[in-house]
């Protein structure tokens, strides 16, 4: 395939001829929109001239603070600002928001280090890795994408919008469920990938799959029969996506993408 060059940018055309058994998916299909690098241009005389305006003023007032010239009042009272200024200085203290009820939780650094390694150790759900395998994820993205583009069962701009040059290591953490136990709270784990390799692909996933689960998945429930035609349900999934195996997650998509073609081609 012939490469064509645009400014300093090389640019992969689709395949002039898709083959019949594939549609070609579109990240506008999706809504998939990469992030603006767009700097816009020098522009009115009247807009940069307030921004430099903006921009000397907000330089002045930094360097007055530093030099003592100005003073800041504080909008808390004295003893509001010392319980903030120790519990921020507090290394022993981890704060964090509750799982539910829009409360802040303060607990010892002991304590929560505790329950974040009695999740993590756990055989059946994380397994420690000998090296960071980010590259190796991000060689086989590539290779995968390219061979899609290939083939035009999607565009270039799915293809960008799926690559991740420099993503991040997510983060783990929890946020203590004090509804369930007030004095020894479990965390419920929260794994922070936003900017990470597989966070585009995240979004390329739930976009496909969203509709088709909510009508086609169920899962077990507690209930009660209130009358002959009524009857009230309680929903509780414990690990959900932890509990999840792999392989028969992966089956049971594969036959949902497979049922909802069959159903579209009938229609």
């Amino acid at each position: 395939m012939e490469l064509q060059r645009f400014y300093d940018k090389t640019v992969t055309p689709a395949p002039t001829n898709p083959p019949p058994d594939y549609k070609l998916l579109t990240a506008a299909d999706l809504s998939l929109h990469t992030k603006s690098t767009y700097t816009p241009p020098w522009g009115s005389h009247v807009l940069e001239t307030f921004i430099e305006f903006v921009d000397s003023a907000s330089h002045m007032l930094r360097q007055d603070i530093e030099d003592g010239k100005l003073h800041l009042r504080p909008n808390l009272n004295t003893l509001d600002f010392q319980a903030s200024h120790s519990l921020r200085e507090d290394k022993d203290l981890i704060i964090k928001p509750a799982d539910k009820g829009s409360a802040i939780v303060v607990m010892n650094r002991s304590d929560y280090l505790q329950e974040i390694y009695h999740q993590l150790r756990g055989n059946t759900v994380y397994v420690k890795l000998p090296r960071d395998p980010t590259r190796d994820i991000l060689e086989l993205i590539n290779r995968t994408l390219t061979s899609f583009l290939n083939q035009a069962v999607i565009d270039i701009k799915t293809r960008d919008f799926l690559t991740k040059a420099n993503p991040i290591i997510p983060v783990f953490y929890t946020l203590p469920k004090v509804h369930k136990n007030f004095e020894e709270s479990p965390g419920r784990p929260i794994v922070a990938s936003a900017e990470s390799i597989l966070s585009p692909l995240s979004i390329f996933l739930e976009k496909i799959l969203t509709p088709l689960i909510c009508k086609n998945f169920f899962f077990p429930a507690r209930y009660w029969r209130l009358s002959m035609t009524a009857m009230l349900a309680l929903f509780d999934l414990k690990d959900l996506y932890t509990a999840i195996p792999h392989n028969k997650g992966i089956t049971c998509v594969r036959q949902l993408l497979t049922s909802s073609l069959m159903h579209a081609d009938k229609i």
